[in-house]
């Protein structure tokens, strides 16, 4: 029986619209409970610090509310996907992963896709202290990348992808430095406004956790089509203990 995972549409909605809500109810805490008001002289007596934060909260919140709108626009017109994927769900390096994308809604026959493999691997930040919680960043390690089209049934799109053979380990919960040469270890989290976050591992950092999603873009009809699956393998480095 195929393995199944459905993309992460709906999660793309309910996240934005959870960080609006945050964003009104610090506004109206702010507004009710504190002295904080639409007034931005800082020579009135009566300028409160936090009214600076007001303008701030709102383009944040229009953020929100906007990758809300077009995350359900998208939705609405291409429905929640799925993946199925053909065989066990733990492999080895070197594998092939075979597996069919299901649209949500169909699509012209012949439509051209573009698929990719993911490896994400999620850093932990090392010099947090004992009292704070330890952030985690992810970082695409490896990407694959397909081409197909949507058959003339208008059914699943068949694909399959060779596995990379050079992968970090997962790091042990308790890790020895080597004896023969010095370890440089750093990570470089860079936060992009209103963007994607920018990772960067040196080659001894090891990431605590992995996982693969599958990336599918299409533009049938002049209409962008775009799915994002987190899907459910584990790529096991056995002689290394790492996945």
């Amino acid at each position: 029986m195929p393995i199944t995972a459905t993309d992460s549409s709906r999660e793309q909605i309910t996240l934005p619209l959870f960080n609006l809500v945050v964003v009104l109810v610090a506004v109206a805490g702010l507004m009710l409970f504190g002295q904080a008001r639409w007034q931005f002289d800082i020579h009135d007596p009566d300028f409160f610090p936090l009214n600076l934060l007001l303008p701030l909260l709102a383009a944040f919140g229009l953020y929100q509310a906007v990758k809300a709108g077009l995350a359900w626009r998208r939705h609405a017109r291409q429905g929640s996907t799925q993946v199925q994927i053909d065989g066990p769900g733990r492999l080895r390096p070197g594998d092939t992963l075979r597996g069919r994308w299901l649209p949500g809604r169909p699509l012209p026959a012949g439509s051209p896709l573009r698929l990719q493999l993911q490896c994400i691997d999620i850093y932990e930040e090392e010099n947090a202290s004992a009292s704070q919680r330890r952030r985690r960043h992810p970082q695409v390690a490896w990407e694959g990348q397909a081409e197909a089209a949507v058959p003339a049934s208008g059914a699943a799109v068949a694909f399959q992808f060779r596995l990379p053979t050079e992968l970090k380990r997962i790091r042990a919960f308790i890790e020895r430095a080597p004896q023969d040469r010095v370890q440089v270890k750093s990570l470089l989290v860079v936060n992009v406004p209103f963007g994607r976050r920018i990772v960067k591992a040196s080659a001894d950092m090891l990431p605590v956790d992995r996982g693969w999603r599958l990336v599918v873009e299409a533009t049938p009809s002049g209409k962008t089509v775009r799915a994002e699956i987190d899907l459910p393998i584990e790529v096991t480095i056995a002689e290394r203990g790492g996945r």
